[in-house]
């Protein structure tokens, strides 16, 4: 893990390391690269090591593995950290996260507020969104041949999971409106609600 800050303070009795303009957190390691920056940050401290991290402003970055990329940003968030490395990112107001995984799959997410959740290999298995949440998914075309399609699944909280960097499950735990538009075919048929 490195952190840096053009500024920085360290408060010995609290544990707390306060980090502020342009302040990253940057992990590169078992294939994955992680970059969140905003222009503060504190940094909890559990053994003279980073355990959390809480920025109390906006806060935008990149999280990359072997499986998936993900970009987003969001205007406040907290992430608890397992050796180093992020175990759960939540995220709060206006959040957005764009996440490509393997075979040129594109999602993006937005919600009031998000929770992601990595695995012990640090990849992204869960996001939990909540306030107003959308989920839009573009599938590329098929090896056969079929053209690309799109999915779109909005509701008050939805929970989604990812396996090899793909999205293979959304649940829609309240109030429930979705879409599948194959390719070519743009109707208003094809809604859910």
């Amino acid at each position: 893990v490195t952190l840096r800050a053009a500024a920085g303070t360290y408060l010995t009795s609290g544990d707390t390391a306060t980090l502020a303009g342009q302040a990253e957190f940057l992990y590169d390691a078992d294939d994955s690269k992680s970059r969140l920056s905003a222009d503060t940050c504190f940094v909890i401290l559990a053994a003279g090591e980073p355990a959390a991290i809480d920025w109390p402003g906006a806060v935008e970055g990149r999280l990359e593995d072997a499986e998936q990329t993900s970009w987003l940003q969001a205007r406040a968030g907290h992430g608890d950290l397992a050796e180093g490395r992020l175990v759960r990112l939540a995220l709060r107001q206006q959040v957005e996260v764009t996440h490509r995984g393997t075979g040129a799959r594109l999602s993006r997410f937005t919600a009031a507020s998000m929770e992601l959740e990595y695995g012990d290999d640090g990849v992204l298995r869960r996001v939990h969104a909540e306030g107003d949440a959308l989920v839009r998914t573009r599938l590329p075309e098929d090896d056969e041949g079929g053209g690309a399609s799109f999915n779109e699944v909005s509701g008050e909280r939805l929970e989604v999971d990812l396996d090899g960097g793909n999205v293979i499950a959304v649940r829609v735990l309240e109030e429930i409106e979705g879409r599948f538009v194959p390719d070519g075919e743009e109707s208003e048929d094809s809604a859910i609600t």
